[in-house]
C-alpha cells in the first residue's frame, strides 16, 4: 500500500479567506476605470471565480463593458488588483491561526504540502510571507 506523501490545498477559502476582499477590490477597480456598477462587477466575479485572472477579468469586462480587455488594460488592472489585495491583507484578518496548528501537525508528520490555485502566484507568495506560511509549502 502506497503511503500518502503530499497534500495539495486550494488557497482561497481553504488556507486563507480573501475572496470578499478580492471581490471588493475588483469591483472598485472596474467601477473606477470603466464607470460601471460595482455590484454588477461583484456578481460577475462570483460567477466566474476560480479561473485564471486573465480569463476572469476578460469575462467580467465582456459582461460589464461589452468587450474583452487589451493586454495593456489587463496588465494595468491586474497590477492594481494585486497591489490593493496585498494592502488589504495587511489590515484585514484573512487567516485563522487555528489553521496554523493543522499545518504544523501535517508538517511534523512529514507530508509535503502544496498550493493549487488560480490566484496570482506573486500575490500568494506575498500573502504567505506576510502570514508566515511560506515555510509550510
Amino acid at each position: 500500500m502506497e503511503r500518502i506523501k503530499a497534500i495539495v490545498f486550494d488557497w482561497d477559502g481553504t488556507v486563507v479567506n480573501t475572496m470578499q476582499i478580492k471581490i471588493c477590490n475588483a469591483s472598485n477597480i472596474f467601477s473606477e476605470q470603466y464607470d460601471v456598477d460595482s455590484e454588477s462587477i461583484a456578481e460577475s466575479y462570483r460567477k466566474y471565480s476560480g479561473i485564471p485572472r486573465r480569463d476572469l477579468f476578460d469575462l467580467i469586462a465582456k459582461e460589464n463593458i461589452g468587450r474583452g480587455l487589451s493586454k495593456f488594460e489587463f496588465n494595468r488592472l491586474s497590477s492594481e488588483f494585486t497591489s490593493r489585495n496585498v494592502e488589504s491583507y495587511k489590515t484585514n484578518r484573512v487567516f485563522d491561526n487555528n489553521k496554523r496548528k493543522v499545518l504544523v501537525r501535517i508538517k511534523e508528520h512529514g507530508f509535503m504540502m502544496f498550493i493549487s490555485s488560480s490566484a496570482n502566484k506573486d500575490e500568494i507568495e506575498k500573502l504567505a510571507m506576510l502570514l508566515d506560511l511560506e515555510k509550510y509549502f
